[in-house]
């Protein structure tokens, strides 16, 4: 229990620094921007490097800097769920994120910190303002130029949304105002923090790290493995391993591996995870090569080798193999995990020393990028059309197009066009005999 709490508060403050960023700007393009995913957390050096800086080179930077901001409220104060919503408390943001070249960051670590570190080392001026009217003072020409706009705080206001929509209407002001004074620029739109509230704290904390969940059982596996030479480290876990061999000579099965590392390497852009098992009738090795492929923006295994040995009475089986890995398995966006709750891999060759099969139940794992201490979130092994939907997809195919027959068939019948008229000639039809 004291483990769980502890890991809860851990997640509890890193999501207080997480606070999502939003980008717009009238004239500069930012298609040179890197692209972030939903879900993705983009660290404070990340932020500093690949989005802000670039900001800074050619264009002046305006950075509207909010007390506290979150996807909550963001959420809740913008009226997302309705179709014609206006925007609500960020209807002018709504308008320039439409209308202007716009990006957004739904996560980023500590931006501030990134911003900060920017304008220690920016050559250009660094101004402070409080009003639109205050950019009139302001020496804008000549260099570029950064220019921080501090927001009414929102933390122990009564009406958070009234803040917000005053906060809105004021960006509005000072691009109004910029655009007037025929300024180029470049706007930022984040917060210090973000809010802290319960419901977050605890939302998909068995889904980023599934070791919680399975201190109990003596055969899962969590790695947290150093990388000489980068801050993030890998991480690898496993619920259970089942080993399956065939050859002519004898046959082994065993679901009760634990597995330990044999020596995993790994840097910025390539890793090598390692693992053994050695018990009284078997010896076990695999290994995994993994690299970023910088052009996807995908990490993917390369390389799958294992090793099996097993004793069968006084026969001792050898098998040294390559394992098959299917075009999109055991693959991720570099800033995501890869999770399977059942995920099998099979030899390769047909005439292999030894057919073996690893069934792997409750494979998490991430080589690159991890962090908070925590798994990224996962890059789920179930494909989007199940056999379960493609059943209900042909099944409700099937009585849409009966359906549509009858609804046919009924449209085709017709009504008599001719009666009798009781004031006229009777109508008479000849027949021939």
């Amino acid at each position: 229990m004291l483990y769980k709490f502890c890991f809860f508060a851990v997640v509890a403050t890193s999501l207080a620094l997480k606070s999502p960023v939003l980008i717009w700007s009238p004239s500069r393009g930012l298609s040179d921007l890197p692209q972030s995913y939903t879900g993705q957390t983009i660290n404070s050096d990340d932020f500093q490097q690949s989005y802000v800086k670039p900001l800074t080179k050619d264009s002046n930077l305006v950075v509207f800097l909010q007390d506290r901001l979150s996807l909550q409220d963001l959420n809740h104060h913008a009226d997302v769920y309705n179709p014609y919503s206006d925007g609500g408390s960020f209807k002018n943001i709504k308008s320039f994120m439409e209308d202007q070249f716009s990006a957004q960051i739904s996560s980023v670590m500590s931006p501030w910190s990134g911003l900060e570190n920017i304008m220690k080392d920016f050559e250009g001026k660094v101004h402070k303002v409080m009003e639109s009217a205050d950019l009139h003072k302001l020496d804008l020409g000549g260099q570029a130029n950064i220019i921080i706009v501090n927001l009414k705080p929102v933390q122990g206001s009564s009406n958070e949304g009234k803040v917000f929509s005053d906060n809105d209407e004021k960006m509005a002001e000072i691009t109004k105002q910029l655009t007037k004074l025929g300024i180029k620029y470049t706007a930022v739109y984040t917060g210090k923090t973000a809010t802290k509230t319960s419901n977050v704290q605890g939302s998909g904390v068995s889904r980023r790290l599934q070791a919680i969940d399975d201190v109990s059982n003596p055969n899962a596996t969590f790695m947290n493995i150093t990388c000489p030479g980068r801050s993030s480290p890998f991480f690898f876990y496993l619920r259970g391993l089942e080993i399956m061999a065939q050859s002519n000579e004898s046959n082994y099965n065993n679901n009760n591996i634990t597995l330990e590392d044999d020596g995993t390497t790994c840097d910025n852009d390539t890793a090598v995870l390692k693992l053994k098992a050695i018990g009284d009738d078997m010896k076990f090795n695999l290994e995994w090569s993994m690299l970023i492929d910088n052009i996807s923006e995908y990490w993917t295994i390369k390389e799958n080798m294992v090793f099996l040995e097993w004793t069968n009475g006084t026969k001792t089986v050898t098998a040294n193999e390559t394992l098959v890995i299917k075009p999109g398995d055991l693959m991720a966006p570099k800033h995501f995990s890869y999770h399977c709750s059942m995920h099998k891999i099979t030899t390769l060759r047909v005439n292999a020393t030894a057919n073996i099969t690893l069934m792997f139940d409750g494979l998490q794992f991430q080589p690159f990028m991890i962090m908070d201490n925590q798994f990224s979130d996962g890059w789920d092994c179930v494909v989007f059309f199940t056999p379960g939907i493609w059943m209900a997809l042909i099944s409700v195919s099937i009585m849409i197009l009966i359906v549509l027959y009858g609804l046919g068939m009924i449209a085709s019948l017709k009504t008599m066009d001719r009666y009798d008229d009781p004031k006229g000639k009777t109508i008479t039809v000849n027949v021939n005999e």
